[in-house]
């Protein structure tokens, strides 16, 4: 048998033989090379490799991805406290400007403050001050001046007042003819135009008043220009004019002359002077250092009646504006000393506030509807606060205190402590009127307007408590256009002084 065939006959058997025998040593056939029992041995081992090796290098690169992910942690960690303590640095810094800002606003504020305080103060030390001194030496003189004249003059206007009255007429001066005036209401410029004369002794007093009115003229043209309401102004320079007209009257020149009488003294010149000093005084006190601003003290009745104010106001200015009170005004005048000081409590739109002013007394007015204020502010003479009954803290300041319509507007321990706080601001001897519902009505029902009714009998044995003695008391109806209210008029006088409202806190 050839090698060839040989070998095609062994090999399956060997084939067979080492297939069965897996573990038996390798065999060489020719070129090829059969090493199954390495070859399953090479498989088995790296099987094993594929095992172990793999995983542990997956613990591997997971150590040191973690150890690498906390170093890079504890990396960031630091990054962030540092950048946290950079941004606290930062805030800190802001902080720090932002303080410095605030210090430099208000101290420029300050400074802004503190120069306006010092103009204010130059107003009231170089004009103010002497013009007020110099007009209380004039108005003091001219009650000693011309006693006479004058005495005849009310006598002349009382019969007048006596006549109209029978014929269902008021003392008006608009509706009087100039002879009339001139019979019931002395006027020296008009004496002096009418070519009459003074005694010695009322023309030496008069030669002092023109003394002191030259003084008064100097200083309006000296320091006039330092004032800021361009309103006195005009009255000033009325008052200067009034002087000088004054001066040309007592020497002759102006005898027959009618126009001079036109020229005459401006009455409100006092008020004006008075409320200009209490608004500069007020705006001092407001530029002060940590000045705080306060509302008025109101309980829940009387914000609700005080949001109607405000929010009827302009309503409300149209409906009352006009109304005419003068006889109501005839009586509280008679019961006031001349340039009285008086306080216009819930004082509406102003219109009483005006017309005391343009008779010649100074008024101090206040209301606590912000709305009302306003209104009464318009008149460039007038002085108005923002604050309530409750406010009033004044001590004898006041020769006369006019509460029209709106005390009514509180309860019972609200009024009574109104009364008092007004009574203890009025001077002894002064006078005050006000004016309440005469019976019980509806007007609560009708919007939100509080109204409280109090009996004469309750209102006049408070009143006795108060050492305010009872001048008169009438009736009248309401003269607001449509109103059916009917309403009692209270003047009383204060007999003497009365407890402080805080004595009376601290002693109940």
């Amino acid at each position: 048998m050839s090698k060839t065939n040989q070998m095609q006959t062994e090999t399956p058997a060997l084939l067979q033989q080492e297939t069965s025998a897996y573990a038996y040593p390798s065999s060489q056939y020719g070129s090829i090379v059969i090493h199954p029992p390495v070859a399953e041995k090479t498989y088995s081992f790296i099987s094993y490799i594929d095992v172990l090796v793999v995983p542990l290098s997956l613990v591997i690169f997971y150590f040191f991805s973690v150890r690498k992910l906390k170093t890079e942690t504890e990396k960031l960690g630091l990054e962030a406290e540092k950048l946290k303590t950079e941004r606290t640095k930062f805030e800190t810094e802001i902080r720090g400007i932002e303080q410095t800002l605030n210090q430099n606003k208000l101290s420029f504020e300050e400074q802004i403050n503190s120069i306006r305080r010092t103009e204010i103060k130059a107003q009231l030390q170089n004009f103010f001050a002497p013009f007020k001194s110099l007009r209380i030496q004039s108005s003091n003189l001219y009650m000693l001046f011309a006693l006479e004249h004058k005495a005849q003059a009310k006598i002349n206007r009382d019969a007048l007042a006596e006549e109209l009255a029978r014929q269902n007429k008021i003392l008006s001066r608009q509706e009087m003819t100039r002879t009339q005036i001139s019979q019931c209401y002395f006027g020296t410029v008009r004496h002096f135009i009418d070519g009459k004369t003074f005694k010695k002794k009322d023309q030496e007093i008069l030669n002092q008043i023109l003394v002191v009115g030259d003084q008064i003229v100097e200083l309006i043209s000296k320091n006039a220009f330092i004032l800021k309401n361009t309103s006195l102004h005009g009255i000033l320079g009325e008052y200067a004019a009034h002087v000088t007209t004054l001066k040309l009257a007592s020497q002759g020149y102006l005898k027959g002359n009618e126009k001079a009488s036109e020229l005459s003294m401006p009455l409100e010149i006092d008020g004006a002077i008075e409320s200009a000093i209490m608004a500069l005084e007020a705006e001092y006190q407001s530029l002060m250092p940590n000045h705080k601003k306060e509302g008025p003290t109101l309980d829940a009745d009387e914000k609700a009646t005080i949001s109607y104010y405000d929010n009827n106001a302009m309503s409300y200015f149209d409906s009352t504006i006009t109304i005419d009170l003068q006889d109501i005004y005839d009586k509280f005048r008679e019961a006031l000393p001349n340039s009285a000081y008086i306080l216009d409590a819930g004082c509406g739109v102003g219109r009483d506030s005006r017309y005391f002013i343009q008779v010649g007394y100074k008024v101090r007015s206040f209301d606590a509807s912000e709305e009302m204020v306003k209104f009464c502010s318009q008149y460039p003479f007038a002085f108005c606060e923002h604050r309530a009954f409750a406010d009033v803290t004044e001590l004898e300041e006041y020769d006369g205190v006019w509460a029209s319509a709106s005390l009514l507007h509180l309860a019972e321990d609200s009024f009574k402590l109104a009364l008092l706080r007004l009574s203890f601001a009025l001077k002894v001897g002064g006078a005050m009127y006000f004016s309440l519902k005469a019976e019980p009505d509806e007007s609560n029902s009708k919007d939100t307007r509080k109204f409280y009714y109090y009996s004469p009998t309750f209102v006049k044995d408070y009143l006795k408590e108060l050492n305010l003695e009872v001048i008169n008391v009438w009736t009248n109806i309401g003269r607001k256009p449509g109103s059916p209210s009917t309403f009692t008029n209270y003047l009383v006088k204060k007999s003497s002084r009365v407890t402080s409202p805080e004595t009376r806190s601290r002693n109940s």
